[in-house]
């Protein structure tokens, strides 16, 4: 029965490239390496020293730039409502350590609007945009003729009608929070938001004054409220229409040092110094040995061997 085991094995092994000898091989130098670093540890000191040089240079990055570092620590904070800390690590994500100054935590609640409308808003919203750029380049006589000109009263129009689509739902969401019915309840029962359908109905966003991650409109909304608590007017975005709570003023500093953070300090400080020991405990042996090469072997050791023609 173990030959038989042995040769479904070898027939695995050669049906993806590979052949018993090399997957020996590797077994054993994994063995090896395993013996090598069984007594490295990580220590809480560690753990916390390496903390504390992430977030000083973290919070150095945010000194040197802050409108890249705040457009990278919120790209960062995106994919982790999606990715634990260590699939984060595993795709490359950076884990940021450094809160900057003026972040403020909001919830909100994406209504349903008009498409055509909110279509004709953000076009007219665009060429707006367009001519008061080129106005601003260009002399009176090279500036549009006026019946090509959108106006802000026209733009006003178009905002105040996509809002107007979904105003009854705006008053029944009104009336139940005056009801005393919680906003995390109605964002759950109404919110279009993808975070929010997901099950995550309690989901705050972070803003900034300066975030590039939201639509200005939504930034300056959050933004428009002056304590806790408030819920905004209707606020006109690319997505649509929210009503947007001013859920509190986040503290600058430290990121707090929680339990999945530290289990990702660990990680990265236990492969670190297993690859230490093991280049360490490497070198000590060849240093001890009498190795001897094949030709070939001695060639690659020189830098001269070279592949023979097939």
């Amino acid at each position: 029965q173990l030959a038989a085991a042995r040769e479904d094995a070898v027939s695995v092994l050669a049906s993806y490239g590979l052949s018993a000898q090399t997957f020996e091989d590797e077994y054993a130098e994994e063995k090896v390496i395993a013996a090598m670093t069984q007594d490295v540890a990580v220590t809480e000191e560690e753990i916390q020293a390496a903390y504390e040089e992430e977030v000083e240079a973290c919070r150095e990055a945010w000194e040197e730039d802050p409108l890249t570092y705040l457009e990278e620590y919120e790209e960062a904070e995106m994919y982790s409502a999606y990715f634990d800390a260590a699939t984060m690590a595993y795709l490359g994500i950076p884990t940021y350590y450094y809160r900057p100054e003026g972040y403020r935590s909001v919830q909100h609640i994406l209504l349903e609007v008009d498409e055509e409308l909110l279509e004709t808003y953000l076009i007219l919203r665009e060429e707006l945009e367009n001519q008061l750029d080129a106005a601003e380049e260009a002399s009176g006589t090279d500036a549009a003729s006026a019946t090509d000109l959108i106006t802000q009263a026209e733009l006003d129009g178009a905002k105040a009608a996509v809002i107007a689509s979904a105003q009854d739902k705006v008053a029944e969401i009104l009336e139940r929070l005056a009801a005393g019915e919680t906003f995390t309840a109605l964002m759950a029962e109404y919110s279009l938001d993808f975070e929010q359908e997901s099950g995550e109905a309690d989901q705050c966003y972070h803003v900034h004054l300066d975030s590039s991650t939201f639509d200005p409109a939504f930034v300056a909304g959050a933004f428009s409220l002056e304590q806790p608590g408030e819920i905004s007017e209707p606020v006109l975005s690319s997505a649509g229409v929210h009503l947007i709570k001013y859920v509190e003023d986040l503290p600058a500093g430290a990121i707090e040092l929680t339990e999945e953070l530290r289990s990702q300090l660990l990680s990265t400080l236990q492969s670190t110094k297993e690859n230490e020991k093991y280049n360490e405990t490497m070198n000590a042996w060849l240093a001890e040995a009498v190795i001897t090469y094949s030709e070939d072997g001695q060639a690659m050791a020189d830098g001269t061997y070279t592949t023979p023609l097939s």
